[in-house]
C-alpha cells in the first residue's frame, strides 16, 4: 500500500488469452456507416505498462487510423475511457498522438498511420476492468467533433461497440458541490519529490472548473508550498455525474525546489477554482502525509480563523533565500534566479507577483531583461513559476525558480546584476516589492552601488 486513504496503488500483472504476461488485445474497425467517416480506426491494442511514478501503472492504447479524406494539421483523435472499479465508474480523456512525429496533414487518403496514447496515466489499478472507450475526431483550434467509434475492452479482448452492460453512470446532477474528494494518497519518490494521487467523484457539471492539490511540507524550518493543477480537460467529451476521476501529480521537482532529504509531515489540500480561476478557490478536502501513511484531515487542525485577505501590498510578503547566479555556456550566459516568498498577511485571489526586472553590468556593457511570474501572467516569455500567493496562509513559503536572459542571451558573465521583483492586483499597476544585487557572487538586499550612485546624482 502506498499511503492511500482507502486505496493503494496496486501493481498490475494480468494475463491475456494465450498466456501473454502483458495484458493486450486487438480488435477490428467499426462497420461502414452510410456517410464515410473522415478516418476509420482499427487494429486496437491495449496493454498495462509501468507509469512514471514508483510502482504506478498506466493503460497504453495503440491503434491504426485509415484516412478516408484529407485532414488539416489541427485534427487529433481523442479518447474517453470509462472503466468499472467495484461500484465506481472511473473515467479519463486523452489525445491519442501519432506514433510518427507528424500532424494529420502529412498523410494522404488511404494512408494508415499508427497512433498511441496513455490512459489513466500513473493511476491505473488492477481492479479496473470492463472498459468502454469512445473515440472522437476533434480540432485543436475549432469547436465541434466527429464521433468515430466505440470499443469494449474486457477480459483481455477488444470488441467493437458498447460493453454489455454499458458502463452508464447512474448518478444524477446534484445542486450541491459539483465534485467531491473520495481519496487522497501520497508516496515518496527517490529524488525527494512527493507523488500525490487524488480521486474525485463527479456530481454535476464542472467542465469549466480547475482543480488543484496544494502541499505544505516542513523543509529546513520553512513551511514550503508546492501547488499543482489536476487536469480537467474534457473537450470534446463531458465528464458526467456518477463518474470518477483519478489524477496524479509529482510535487517539489528537484529543478525548482532542491529538497535535500525525504519529505514528511506534509499537509495536502485539494480544491477547485470555479469558472476558469476567475473566482476565489474552494477547498474540498485535506489529508496529512506523515510517517509513511496518509490520513484524512489536516496534520495540525486549528480552530483559529485566518485574518481576512487583502490586496497585495509591500508588507504582504517577504522575499528571502534569493539566488542570482550566472550560468555560462559556450557562447552565451543565462542567469539562474530563485527566491522564497513567504506570506506575512493573506492576499486576495487576484494578487500576484508580476515581473522580475533584471539589469546586469559587465564586459558586454549594460544588459536588461524582464521575466514574468506566476500562473496569472499570460506572457509567452514567462520563465518563473510559483504557487498562487492567494493559496498561501501566513507563514507559508512558495519557492520561485526560473532564468533570466533565456530569450535575450548575455554574451559574457556580468560583474553585477540587479534584480527587482514587482507585484500587482489583477488589472492593476505593478509596484516594486523588493530589490536585490548580485556582486562578486554574493547577493544582498537593495540596489547595486552603481545604481544607488546614479540615483544620488
Amino acid at each position: 500500500m502506498r499511503g492511500f486513504v482507502g486505496l493503494g496503488l496496486l501493481g498490475v500483472a494480468c494475463t491475456a488469452a494465450g498466456g501473454d504476461p502483458v495484458e493486450a488485445a486487438r480488435g477490428g474497425a467499426p462497420a461502414t456507416a452510410s456517410k464515410p467517416l473522415p478516418l476509420t480506426l482499427g487494429d486496437f491494442a491495449l496493454a498495462v505498462v509501468p507509469g512514471a511514478l514508483t510502482g504506478s501503472r498506466s493503460l497504453q492504447l495503440e491503434m491504426t487510423a485509415r484516412l478516408n479524406e484529407s485532414l488539416d494539421a489541427s485534427m487529433v483523435v481523442r479518447a474517453k475511457p470509462v472503466c468499472r472499479r467495484g461500484a465506481k465508474l472511473v473515467t479519463d480523456m486523452q489525445p491519442i498522438d501519432l506514433v510518427e512525429i507528424k500532424n494529420m496533414d502529412a498523410y494522404a487518403i488511404g494512408d494508415s498511420p499508427r497512433l498511441r496514447g496513455l490512459l489513466f496515466a500513473d493511476v491505473w489499478t488492477a481492479d479496473m476492468a470492463g472498459c468502454q472507450i469512445d473515440f472522437q475526431l476533434a480540432s485543436r483550434v475549432r469547436t465541434g467533433a466527429t464521433a468515430l467509434t466505440t470499443i469494449c475492452w474486457k477480459d483481455g479482448a477488444v470488441t467493437t461497440g458498447a460493453c454489455d452492460p454499458p458502463p452508464a453512470p447512474a448518478g444524477a446532477p446534484s445542486a450541491s458541490e459539483p465534485i467531491s474528494v473520495a481519496e487522497v494518497g501520497a508516496a515518496p519518490e527517490a529524488d525527494n519529490t512527493l507523488a500525490v494521487t487524488v480521486e474525485l467523484d463527479i456530481h454535476g457539471d464542472a467542465h469549466e472548473d480547475s482543480f488543484f492539490v496544494k502541499s505544505v511540507c516542513p523543509v529546513d524550518g520553512v513551511a514550503l508550498v508546492d501547488l499543482r493543477e489536476l487536469r480537467n480537460h474534457q473537450s470534446p467529451f463531458r465528464f458526467l455525474a456518477g463518474e470518477s476521476l483519478r489524477r496524479a501529480a509529482r510535487m517539489y521537482w528537484p529543478e525548482g525546489f532542491g529538497v535535500a532529504g525525504p519529505l514528511d509531515g506534509c499537509e495536502l489540500t485539494v480544491g477547485r477554482w470555479p469558472g476558469r480561476q476567475l473566482e476565489a478557490p474552494i477547498e474540498l478536502a485535506r489529508a496529512c502525509w506523515k510517517g509513511g501513511a496518509t490520513t484524512k484531515g489536516a496534520c495540525a487542525p486549528t480552530t483559529v480563523p485566518p485574518p481576512p485577505a487583502t490586496p497585495i501590498g509591500a508588507k504582504s510578503v517577504k522575499l528571502s533565500s534569493v539566488l542570482i547566479a550566472p550560468r555560462p555556456f559556450a557562447d552565451f550566459v543565462l542567469l539562474d534566479l530563485r527566491a522564497d516568498v513567504t506570506i506575512v498577511e493573506p492576499v486576495t485571489w487576484d494578487s500576484n507577483l508580476d515581473e522580475v526586472k533584471i539589469k546586469c553590468n559587465g564586459p558586454a556593457g549594460v544588459q536588461e531583461d524582464t521575466t514574468y511570474v506566476g500562473p496569472a501572467n499570460r506572457s509567452m516569455e514567462r520563465t518563473f513559476d510559483s504557487a498562487g500567493l492567494h493559496s498561501l496562509a501566513p507563514g507559508e513559503t512558495s519557492r520561485l525558480g526560473g532564468e533570466g536572459f533565456n530569450m535575450r542571451q548575455m554574451k559574457a558573465v556580468p560583474e553585477t546584476c540587479e534584480v527587482t521583483f514587482t507585484a500587482s492586483v489583477l488589472e492593476g499597476k505593478p509596484f516594486e516589492l523588493a530589490r536585490f544585487c548580485m556582486r562578486n557572487a554574493e547577493v544582498k538586499p537593495g540596489a547595486c552601488p552603481e545604481e544607488q550612485e546614479r540615483k544620488r546624482r
